[in-house]
């Protein structure tokens, strides 16, 4: 049994949250809007059509598994290290810095931005940032999130997953620019 489905479908077929089950779309009850669903689900753009109102931007799996190598190819040098030392404080050393480069890799594989019932969840290297929708005045081009404290204060976090580079394929940069207009929509609703 597929589970029903709730959308927040905007402007594409009428505004609020509609929930929507394979049997709607069977019995035809409600057809006109089932219909404008199914149409929306085809033509849409994430996050025209959420799931459960929560939004995951990540890059493609190739890149998730580059940025995981700033963590990785140094761990490795630090393993061949491990192996070769002879003494105490040179085997603490390299398993101190093994264990930080593996955190390196897994959250360079993890890097990305959740967007979820008004919080922006900012998945970076060292940190993971929340920031309310309320307080953020722009997504720059860098692209990085320009946003105020409740108190007032500027603020500004960049947004690892989605820099590009001038060597990198078309097409990952063109996902990583269609995710930074998805965040750009999320921001203004």
């Amino acid at each position: 049994m597929i589970p029903p489905v709730q959308a927040d479908l905007g402007d594409a077929v009428a505004p609020g949250v509609w929930t929507l089950t394979p049997a709607d779309h069977r019995s035809g009850r409600n057809s006109a809007v089932v219909r404008g669903w199914f149409a929306a689900c085809r033509l849409a753009d994430p996050p025209l059509v959420q799931m459960r109102s929560v939004m995951e931007l990540v890059p493609w799996g190739v890149n998730r598994v580059a940025n995981s190598a700033l963590g990785i190819v140094p761990a490795v040098v630090a393993i061949a290290y491990l192996v070769q030392a002879g003494d105490t404080l040179p085997r603490l050393v390299a398993c101190l810095a093994l264990i930080g480069f593996a955190v390196i890799a897994v959250r360079g594989y993890r890097l990305g931005v959740r967007c979820e019932h008004g919080t922006l969840v900012v998945r970076g290297y060292l940190r993971t940032r929340a920031i309310a929708r309320e307080g953020i005045t722009e997504i720059t081009d860098f692209p990085a999130v320009r946003w105020a404290t409740p108190r007032g204060r500027k603020r500004w976090t960049p947004i690892t997953a989605f820099m590009t580079n001038s060597n990198e394929v078309s097409a990952s940069q063109l996902h990583k620019a269609r995710a930074v207009g998805k965040l750009r929509r999320w921001a203004r609703q």
